[in-house]
Parts: C-alpha cells; sequence; structure tokens
C-alpha cells in the first residue's frame, strides 16, 4: 500500500481536531496484515483535555433524548 494514501486520524476533544503527542500507532488489516491507518498516541495532557471537556459537555449531553443524541 503507498504510505501516502494511509489516512492519519486525529483525536478530537473539545470540538477540535488535536494530534495528541507526535508518536503514532500504526493499524494493521487483519485480513491481509498491511497498515490501513495511524492513530496518535496521545499522551497525558491530550487525555486530561480529554476528560475535562467530556465532563463539561455530560450535562447537555445527558439532558438530551436518545432521539436528539443522535442527530
Amino acid at each position: 500500500m503507498d504510505t501516502h494514501a494511509i489516512p492519519h486520524t486525529q483525536n478530537y476533544i473539545d470540538g477540535q481536531f488535536t494530534n495528541g503527542s507526535f508518536e503514532r500507532l500504526d493499524v494493521f488489516s487483519p485480513i491481509d496484515g498491511q497498515i490501513i491507518s495511524s492513530v496518535p498516541l496521545s499522551d497525558q495532557a491530550s487525555l486530561n483535555q480529554a476528560v475535562s471537556a467530556a465532563k463539561r459537555a455530560f450535562p447537555a449531553w445527558s439532558a438530551q433524548t436518545a432521539k436528539e443524541r443522535v442527530q
């Protein structure tokens, strides 16, 4: 597989895409063992930011109905 075609995913924290740390982890296809993606390995700061954002968002999110959450 052409390495330029491999999608490099990002973390989505507090409404923004972020790479986290510079370390990445390759994701391999279980079918043929080829690399199909690359994901960031989040550092402690990124983890803390994500947890903080989730705690702030939870009250409004939990007040929504299931139908509203999937919209």
